[in-house]
């Protein structure tokens, strides 16, 4: 599902040799510790909160009508009606729509942002360097991290951060640049 921002910036020559965003295996787990994250917090709040019922006086708590069942029931729902469902929205939609990565005949797209987006090109014959880095994490659920230097600019111009089977995309990076370069 290409956006309306990257379709704008490919010209009618340019071919698509590769589209790709950031790896699902990565939001999947990104949301799951997340969930746990925040689910930690809940508890830790909700002990909080029990512990201020349990030693505070209930003259205190009669007077605003409030149980510490209701409370409890309260940040429950909220959890699950409120903090989850962003969870959810903001990785598996956000995140994938705000990355987007093209690789064409004649350069490299690459796509940050949402509602305000960032686009950024680089042409084959300005590459210089192409790295691929990977942690024990991004190892163990194949993604990783792909960084392009380009002639004339300090540091990586471009930094695309996990995305799936990124020596794979390298080779394809290469394949496409070295054809780039024949013609």
């Amino acid at each position: 599902m290409m956006s309306q921002a990257i379709k704008k910036t490919i010209h009618p020559e340019e071919q698509i040799k590769k589209y790709f965003s950031i790896c699902n295996r990565y939001i999947r787990l990104k949301i799951v510790i997340l969930f746990f994250k925040w689910l930690f917090v809940f508890i830790v709040i909700s002990g909080i909160i029990s512990l201020l019922f349990l030693f505070s006086s209930k003259e205190n708590f009669s007077q605003t009508n409030l149980s510490i069942n209701q409370v409890l029931t309260g940040i429950t729902l909220f959890f699950f009606l409120i903090v989850t469902p962003f969870i959810i929205f903001f990785n598996n939609f956000y995140i994938r729509i705000s990355n987007e990565f093209v690789f064409t005949n004649k350069r490299i797209i690459v796509k940050r942002g949402w509602i305000e987006t960032k686009i950024k090109t680089i042409y084959y014959d300005r590459i210089t360097d192409i790295s691929v880095d990977q942690s024990l994490l991004d190892r163990l659920i194949k993604t990783g991290t792909l960084s392009i230097s380009t002639a004339g600019s300090d540091g990586y111009e471009a930094i695309i951060r996990h995305i799936n089977q990124p020596y794979e995309v390298k080779n394809i990076l290469f394949e496409v640049r070295d054809k780039n370069k024949k013609n």
